[in-house]
């Protein structure tokens, strides 16, 4: 973590590292992930996400930071499109309105706020299918019927 930038777990530490002012504090990425794309990348998505995802700027390395729940994204599926997954109670990222370099700020981009705070659940329709599925049930069928089959291609 750069020096001078404090971690904070508890109240007492928060109150303590603002009460002189300042502003840069990094978030422990124990309960979430971030993922962290180029711009390139990180643009299209934003839009895609439609203002569900907190989601963070860093202009010093032109990156867009989205906070997503823990393991929804694979590390490698990130690296293989030249960004990466932030994750783990050793992971950190620095918040916004931390100062990166003379002029520029990390800033929000869609605040937690509007998001209640929450990390974006990465879901699809396969995802919803699967976990509403009760494969425990005794009469789940193991093959589909021809039926099932002829209605898909038709």
């Amino acid at each position: 973590m750069p020096a001078g930038v404090p971690t904070i777990h508890t109240q007492d530490e928060a109150a303590e590292a603002f009460s002189d002012g300042r502003w840069e504090i990094a978030l422990i990425t124990q309960h979430f992930d971030v993922l962290e794309l180029p711009a390139r990348l990180g643009a299209p998505l934003h839009d895609q996400l439609k203002g569900a995802c907190p989601t963070a700027i860093v202009p010093a390395s032109r990156t867009w930071q989205f906070f997503v729940t823990q393991g929804s994204v694979p590390a490698e599926l990130a690296e293989n499109a030249g960004g990466r997954v932030i994750s783990g109670p050793n992971g950190w990222v620095l918040t916004p309105s931390t100062k990166m370099g003379a002029t520029k700020r990390i800033r929000w981009l869609i605040h937690p706020s509007l998001t209640r705070w929450e990390p974006y659940r990465r879901r699809d329709a396969i995802d919803m299918v699967f976990e509403t599925a009760d494969w425990s049930a005794y009469d789940a069928p193991t093959n589909p019927s021809s039926a099932i089959v002829d209605g898909l291609l038709d």
